[in-house]
């Protein structure tokens, strides 16, 4: 199955794939030793999940308002923040002018101040009218689910999603006071990130045990927003997730992370990279595997 993807690799620097179908490994290649890699933004895809088990439990509705929920922080503008609902901050529509809290951003700013730096983010426009990938918004999404569920994000999802997966202590970037970043960070192996999405393809369940509920399953994998950007793998995005060619969708993360889910053909694929030109890499997926389930 993956002969002709290896053989059309060229320079792309791919670390390992792994292709589950109906609930089996059916094929995988590893150019390095498996380890647990930096998944960037695949961890909104997982914060996308603790806020569905979050709504499951009754602490959390798309309709709360971010507000409200950061009243006692000081030194925070709360103002702009007024109109936007959770909803906006999965679909990255919380009208920010910009992209914000990127790597480089994070490396120059205080982590006690990373929060402060997200609030005071520029709005422009009406929350839910236009996309803009940024960092804020799930950050603020992960904070705000530690707080209703009395416990650090990493607490929330380890019983309920770490362990029934197989999920071993996953490293995970914190800031200034020890709050995981829902943005990214998040440390994966290719086999516990392609058990995430055999999961997904499960509707929200592994094992026979209901990690989070399958409507939230449909809604964060359905398109929510258009993007701007033209082909079938950019054009729309979820709830912290990418819509994709072939009624596909995935977490996708920076430099060539990818966990792609393919309802239609029981399928998933799981990627760990480090390429600058990621794109590459799941054209190469579409070309020469796809064809092939």
């Amino acid at each position: 199955m993956l002969s002709d993807f290896r053989a059309n690799k060229k320079d792309l620097t791919i670390y390992n794939i792994v292709v589950m179908q109906k609930g089996e490994i059916v094929a995988e290649h590893n150019w390095i030793e498996p380890k647990k890699q930096c998944q960037y933004s695949i961890t909104k895809s997982i914060t996308s999940i603790a806020a569905g088990m979050a709504i499951d439990d009754g602490i959390l509705s798309l309709e709360d308002n971010v507000a409200d929920s950061f009243k006692d922080f000081k030194d925070i503008n709360l103002e702009p923040y007024k109109k936007i609902k959770v909803k906006h901050l999965l679909s990255m529509s919380i009208g920010q002018e910009n992209t914000a809290l990127m790597v480089d951003e994070r490396d120059k700013t205080d982590p006690k101040r990373w929060l402060n730096y997200s609030f005071n983010q520029k709005i422009i426009c009406e929350p839910g009218s236009r996309f803009q990938y940024t960092n804020t918004a799930p950050y603020i999404l992960g904070i705000m689910i530690s707080k209703k569920a009395k416990m650090s994000l990493r607490e929330y999802l380890n019983s309920r999603l770490f362990i029934p997966l197989d999920i071993i202590n996953p490293p995970w970037e914190v800031d200034g006071y020890g709050n995981q970043f829902g943005a990214s960070g998040i440390e994966l192996t290719t086999k516990e990130l392609a058990r995430f999405g055999q999961m997904l393809l499960q509707k929200g369940e592994y094992k026979g045990k209901r990690i989070v509920s399958s409507k939230w399953v449909e809604e964060i994998s359905k398109p929510q927003i258009e993007t701007g950007d033209k082909g079938d793998d950019y054009s729309h995005y979820g709830y912290y997730f990418w819509r994709s060619s072939y009624n596909s969708y995935r977490a996708d993360g920076k430099l060539g992370q990818l966990c792609i889910v393919i309802d239609d053909k029981d399928t998933v694929i799981a990627v760990n990279s480090n390429e600058e030109s990621y794109h590459l890499i799941l054209k190469n997926i579409w070309e020469y595997i796809y064809p092939k389930l």
